[in-house]
């Protein structure tokens, strides 16, 4: 439906019987250097030719006998050859940050002629449903971001998105663009060929989501965080760790490596059922200690006690 005349809300058929027509795609755009155009069959325009089942694009060459031009000696006016053509080039109607979406021989599309002009045919860049879709497809659309007018606008100077469903990519991105005063160019990309999803800035930092590894990784330029199965590794150089009110943590093993362990706390119980320590070197310095419910064997070469009072209640066996 569409708007004939506003002033009387009339309105009409969404095309025009002189203007619009049908073109059926024989040469698609893979075969036209990827240029954004189509070879079509357009019957309202080409009488008597029948699109079968099977029929590609032909350019064939005939050769002009010149002799049949009267009174016309010379070859500057004639070309020897024709080329004849079972198609018509056609450009959509697109945006200009917009790509062609793929079509395939014996799609339909809307051709319009503009200011009902045949020298200015055009299609619409959708297809009329054939009731069957194809496999796969491929779709982008974008948006300048260069600092400059009339540059050519590619992926690395604009904002995209983009989906691609073809055997090759199988993915999903979307990308901004660092051509025009931005911190960075960020990328999501979903690529479900690899079974990975990323979201970076395209330089240090990195989020990425590995299905067939079993893993997520986080990572900045100085900073790495492995989830790999049941395993979670972390690099980096300092490691805080703040919280109001407790940590808890419960596990069968923990292993600490150092060179330097500090720790203060103003009140700390150890409780284990079998402790050992062993060090080249220890200092206690200790105001007041006590022991109880034990018993305590000291093996020593020699035994210091510098101690003014020893208060020692009991049987001191020494042996």
């Amino acid at each position: 439906m569409r708007i004939i005349d506003p002033t009387i809300n009339s309105i009409g058929l969404g095309y025009s019987a002189s203007r619009d027509t049908i073109g059926i795609v024989i040469k698609p755009q893979s075969e036209l250097d990827d240029r954004p155009m189509l070879g079509l069959v357009i019957p309202k325009f080409m009488l008597g030719y029948e699109f079968k089942d099977g029929v590609t694009a032909q350019d064939i060459n005939f050769a002009i006998d010149n002799s049949k031009c009267v009174n016309e000696d010379s070859d500057s006016y004639w070309d020897s050859s024709i080329i004849i053509k079972n198609y018509i080039i056609v450009r959509p109607y697109l945006n200009q940050n917009q790509h062609l979406p793929t079509f395939t021989i014996g799609d339909k599309v809307i051709v319009t002629m503009i200011d009902d002009d045949i020298k200015t045919l055009a299609f619409l860049p959708y297809t009329i449903n054939r009731l069957g879709q194809r496999k796969t497809d491929k779709y982008i659309v974008n948006v300048p971001g260069n600092p400059n007018e009339n540059t050519e606008v590619g992926e690395d100077n604009s904002y995209f998105f983009k989906m691609d469903s073809n055997e090759d990519n199988k993915k999903i991105v979307i990308q901004t663009s660092k051509q025009n005063g931005e911190v960075c160019s960020h990328t999501i990309e979903l690529n479900s060929k690899d079974g990975l999803l990323t979201i970076t800035d395209n330089e240090d930092h990195k989020i990425e989501i590995d299905t067939q590894n079993d893993s997520i990784t986080t990572t900045t330029s100085g900073t790495k965080i492995e989830q790999i199965g049941d395993v979670i590794n972390m690099e980096g150089d300092t490691l805080n760790i703040k919280m109001d009110s407790k940590i808890s943590m419960e596990t069968d093993i923990i292993e600490v490596k150092s060179n330097s362990i500090k720790s203060k706390a103003s009140d700390v119980k150890y409780e284990y059922d079998n402790f050992k320590q062993t060090t080249t070197t220890g200092e206690w310095d200790v105001d007041s200690e006590k022991h109880s419910g034990m018993s305590m064997k000291i093996q020593e070469s020699a035994f210091n006690d510098d101690t003014p009072i020893n208060a020692i209640k009991g049987k001191l066996a020494v042996g």
